[in-house]
């Protein structure tokens, strides 16, 4: 039995440690989830910004399209005129100006198929000498006819790698065909890509990268993973652009969740060590102060065994003893005697119930006129408490005591009907609040209205 209280009082300690792995968790979550908010924030002001940036690169590239110095050199074949060298001085200038009010724009240069010829902000160039000075050659020459057949077919904007090693994303749109037969040129406006995450900011946990619609990287804020990277979990937080259709992404690390949740988790663990070892104490100290009693009993009977071990266990033991003592006679006349007096108590206490319930009765005859008598009064007055006197006076009438205070009000309303006092002033000689309290009293216990009691009685 001790052990089994024991093992009882520890089932409660379940209950706390529940409830704190419960709030742990609610705690845990809740800081998850607002950090999760505040980034998803955080990365919807940031692709805003990059798509700001596009948006400004496109509108550059639609005031070149319409630029009549482009359209001019776009039918060129050969070597320059003078009048063409003055168009390309003009449009030259107006380029580097373009650069220099948008500093998120890296370069802007036109490629004029007809002449095989590029016109930039570094100059008028060769299709060679541009093929050196911005493509990447890793991959074997790439001829400038076949560059510039790829821009004319392929999406407005595309993402190269620079012949310096950076990803370029370039803007591009071909010149308006004019139906003389003439190549149409392609206008480029070129953004660094790792230039634009180097303004981005690169905290130790989060990563930033751009993906598009054909999940290849555009550009990230660390190209390198670090070492420790591996034993890190990271939580993606996406959004899409409605401008370029790509996707933003932040890569944050759960170290920023748990460090958050560190304090609250260790506080959690300590509070819960405490109350296994504290409701542990507590539960054996409890048990053995309810075993004491039980103990104490099996060392008066002294009942053992001869290697001293107890009979079975002590529930088994006691039943045992009870037993043999109803058995013997000495314990039946003791019995018998305490029936004896346990009766004669009785007789007295119902003799005392008697004699309240007749002070009772007197009590509500000289008071129910008083609209306010009620069980809870009249408990009052005799200092009992109001479901003990109501007992009381059903167990030794029969009848509850609320109905015989609305019997003794309903009587009084009979005798004062025979007179010629109105309703309200016998509702008011009875005890009743108002009219209508005694009109639904006396029907109830009369199966009458007080009016219809008149009528029958000639009144």
């Amino acid at each position: 039995m001790l052990y089994s209280w024991i093992i009882s009082y520890l089932f409660v300690l379940l209950i706390p440690i529940t409830v704190g792995v419960y709030l742990y968790n609610s705690a845990y979550r809740v800081i998850k989830n607002t950090t999760e908010e505040v980034y998803e924030a955080a990365l919807r002001q940031t692709a805003l910004e990059l798509d700001n940036r596009i948006i400004e690169g496109n509108a550059v590239l639609g005031q070149l399209l319409g630029d009549e110095d482009v359209q001019r050199l776009s039918s060129v074949k050969g070597d320059m005129t003078p009048d063409s060298q003055i168009w390309l001085i003009t449009l030259m200038t107006r380029l580097q100006k373009l650069v220099v009010n948008h500093p998120n724009i890296d370069d802007i240069y036109v490629l004029l198929g007809e002449s095989n010829s590029v016109a930039g902000t570094k100059g008028h160039m060769s299709g060679e000498l541009f093929n050196k000075l911005y493509l990447r050659q890793d991959k074997g020459m790439y001829s400038f006819s076949d560059y510039l057949s790829d821009l004319k077919h392929s999406k407005d904007i595309d993402v190269v790698v620079g012949s310096d090693g950076r990803k370029k994303i370039l803007l591009h749109k071909k010149t308006l065909d004019t139906g003389l037969g003439h190549d149409t040129a392609v206008i480029v406006v070129q953004m660094d890509a790792d230039k634009l995450m180097e303004q981005i900011s690169d905290e130790e946990d989060i990563r930033f990268a751009v993906f598009d619609k054909d999940g290849n990287a555009v550009a990230s804020t660390k190209k390198r993973a670090n070492p420790g990277d591996a034993k890190d979990n990271f939580e993606l937080i996406t959004y899409e652009s409605e401008v370029t259709s790509w996707k933003y992404v932040y890569m944050i690390s759960t170290k920023i969740y748990e460090g958050g949740a560190a304090s609250i988790r260790l506080k959690t663990i300590l509070g819960l060590l405490l109350c296994m070892i504290f409701g542990f104490i507590i539960s054996v100290l409890l048990s053995k102060k309810n075993y004491n009693p039980i103990n104490h009993l099996l060392e008066i009977t002294d009942q053992k065994t001869a290697d001293g071990s107890k009979q079975g266990n002590e529930f088994e033991i006691l039943t045992d003893i009870v037993g043999k003592l109803y058995k013997n006679s000495q314990v039946l006349n003791n019995i018998q005697a305490f029936s004896l007096l346990s009766a004669k108590k009785e007789e007295v206490g119902n003799d005392g119930n008697k004699k309240l319930c007749l002070e009772i009765k007197e009590y509500i005859d000289a008071n129910y006129t008083d609209p306010d008598l009620n069980i809870s009064q009249a408990a009052l007055h005799f200092d009992l408490s109001p479901s003990y006197l109501s007992g009381i006076f059903k167990k030794e009438t029969g009848v509850s005591l609320l109905t015989y205070i609305s019997k003794v009000r309903t009587d009084a309303a009979k005798k004062l009907l025979e007179s010629e006092k109105t309703i309200a002033e016998v509702a008011e000689g009875s005890g009743f609040r108002d009219s209508a309290a005694l009109i639904r009293i006396f029907k109830k216990n009369e199966g009458i209205t007080p009016g219809q009691f008149r009528e029958i009685s000639g009144l």
